[in-house]
Formats: C-alpha cells, structure tokens, sequence
C-alpha cells in the first residue's frame, strides 16, 4: 500500500475566453487513487463542459471551451486507503470583449503580452504496431517563445536516425519511425519561458509483431525405385501344431504393397494366419493334404 503522491502538481494558468484548456497531474499511489476534481472547493461532475479523465496515472480535467465563469481555483484530489494527496492551481480566463473607450492598438497590446506557456492542443495517447511510424503532437503558446524539452519516463529524449523532434510555429511533434517495443512509455512534453512552465503527458504503447513459426524442413524427395527383395522366402518345416514364420524384406519407393498367396490364392489375415507390417507372415503349422 503507498499513499497518493502527486509527482507533477498543478501550476497556474492564464487563458482567452472561448479556447480550451487541460489541467494535467501525474499521480502515483497503490492501490490506484480515486480521483476528485473540486472547483473553489465543489466537486466538478464530468459533463459536456467537464471532462476528467485518469489514464496510466495521469489525471486531466479539460475544459473544451472556457468562459469567464470558469475562473477558480481549481483542485485535483487523489484518495486511497493510504491517504490522500492535494494539489491546486488558480485559471484565469480572460475577455476578449472590447471596453467602451478602449482603442483597438490598445486591445492588441494586450493581446500581445507576454505570458507563460500553455497548451491549446495537448498530447493523447498512441497505440501503433512495431515497425510503424509513431507520432506524437501538440500546440503550445506563450510569449516569449517557450523552450521544447521531451522526456521518457523522466529521461531526456534526444534526436537520432530514428526519433526526429520538430518545433514549427506554435506545432511540437516527437516523431519516432520504425517504433520497437521498447518505445512504449509515459512520454512528457515541456514548455517553459521566463514566465513559467508547463507540461503534457501521454501513453505510447507498441504492440509487438507476432512472429509464425518457421516452417518445417522439407523432406527431400526420394528417387522412384521399383520393388525388389532384399530377403527371399527359404523352406521352413516345423512340427505340426507349432507356428511357421515366413519372413520376407522388400525394398521400394514408394513402399511397395506385399500380398501372400497359397496355391495362387490370396492369403488374408485370420485366426490362424497374421499378418505384420506387410513384411512377415507367421501362420500355423498344418496338417499335410490341408490348406490354410
């Protein structure tokens, strides 16, 4: 049993009315923490303006649209039969409607001002199969530009042949070609400026290609070989009541079919007469003047 601890803890943001917005926590504990979303200290519902999710430990409350009702602090909570954990960050979200006297250069200018970095897209979790191309993307502002930094499971990544790492406008990407199982991960993007930092988390998992079984070997083809003995019938007496074995070895290919005869008649398998294989004939010893 551990108690709940959140590992990255909410941080402030600021945003424009109208654009969406995600609060984003990664959080640990076992057994998994029930998850709890207060708003100025009222438990949020999950609804169409709501939306929680907690998926391989990460917690997010996105709000797909933001209004200026929507600023508050906001709480996330995680709960166990070991404790609980808190963490909290005030939203701030801010009217693009002009005021009576306000000029339009000044609206710009408040536009224009700086701020910490937030993100308008985030990441989502990917599910590909090995040798696939995976990608993983998100929008990020602030002003000044943010600096880019990805992580795996708290490990720098960097570029090579394979993973290629793209900053273009406001669009982060983190593309990895010919993806491995060991590619899957918690992967974290983070955006940071002299105003503060923020961060995304998604799941990448790589499903492993199933491999079939090599085939079996072929059996080479033998050469056709007509039927031929290699042990012939010898003359064989034995005492009446006794058993008479008559033994032949053949050789062929394909394997030849051996039928015995008594007096140009067919002998066929019976009380008295068994037959093994194909290759030997055991019968009993009869009387002279009878046949079999």
């Amino acid at each position: 049993i551990r108690a709940p601890q959140i590992i990255t803890k909410l941080t402030d943001a600021q945003v424009d009315e109208g654009s969406r917005f995600e609060f984003v926590a990664r959080i640990e504990g076992e057994p998994e923490p029930k998850i709890t979303w207060l708003k100025d200290g009222i438990d949020v519902k999950s609804n169409i303006d709501y939306r929680q999710e907690f998926v391989n430990g990460v917690a997010s409350l996105v709000i797909e649209e933001t209004f200026i009702e929507d600023t508050a602090t906001y709480t996330v909570r995680a709960e166990n039969i070991g404790g609980v954990a808190e963490s909290s960050a005030r939203l701030t979200v801010k009217s693009l409607m002009k005021t009576e006297g306000t000029s339009a250069r000044s609206t710009i200018s408040s536009l224009m001002e700086e701020e910490k970095p937030r993100f308008i897209k985030t990441l989502t979790n990917v599910q590909i199969m090995e040798g696939e191309t995976a990608t993983l993307d998100c929008v990020v502002v602030g002003r000044p530009e943010p600096e880019v930094i990805w992580f795996k499971e708290e490990r720098t990544v960097k570029e090579d042949e394979r993973t290629h790492l793209m900053f273009t406008g406001d669009h982060v990407s983190l593309t990895i070609e010919h993806a491995v199982p060991s590619d899957s991960g918690l992967y974290t993007v983070r955006a940071r400026n002299v105003h503060g930092e923020t961060t995304a988390f998604c799941q990448l998992k790589v499903i492993q290609k199933k491999v079939p079984p090599p085939a079996p070997p072929k059996r080479p083809r033998r050469p056709l070989e007509a039927p031929s003995f290699q042990q012939t019938l010898t003359t064989t007496t034995v005492e009446e009541g006794d058993t008479a074995k008559l033994e032949v070895i053949t050789r062929g290919e394909p394997l030849p079919e051996v039928t015995w005869t008594f007096q140009e008649q067919p002998i066929y398998q019976s009380e008295t007469v068994k037959i093994e294989e194909f290759v030997s004939l055991p019968v009993f010893a009869y009387r002279m003047g009878e046949g079999l």
